[in-house]
């Protein structure tokens, strides 16, 4: 699945997307160790279970606020298009739609709200 049109722009409308170079550190959001920054490639290798290392060198995150609350629903390969990461939750009907959450995903959806800084760009 790709998230651009043919003319380049994104799919979602109302979505703000933030990319990270795969060397960008960010925190690691785990109950059970010390807090840990690691590369966001590396975030991706441990938590994103349908990522293998293809030389990615930037990843895009993409996000959307709803009800005053920051949503991300997808993690691609801002140059291919790829997509690594996709939340399955339905807003509208309040359900999952796919498979279920494992807690890699947990760690990896919490890890981008907690330590990413999404807020500080929407409407960038």
């Amino acid at each position: 699945m790709n998230l651009r049109n043919p003319n380049g722009t994104m799919n979602w409308s109302n979505a703000d997307e933030i990319i990270f170079s795969r060397n960008h550190l960010i925190g690691v959001e785990e109950l059970d160790t010390p807090f840990r920054e690691i590369p966001f490639q590396q975030l991706m290798e441990e938590f994103c279970e349908d990522y293998y290392d293809c030389g990615c060198g930037d990843f895009a995150v993409v996000f959307d606020v709803v009800d005053e609350e920051v949503h991300i629903m997808q993690v691609y390969n801002h140059e291919t298009g790829e997509v690594y990461w996709e939340d399955n939750f339905e807003e509208d009907t309040m359900s999952f739609s796919g498979r279920d959450w494992s807690s890699n995903d947990e760690i990896l959806y919490c890890s981008l709200l907690m330590w990413g800084n999404l807020e500080q760009q929407i409407g960038c």
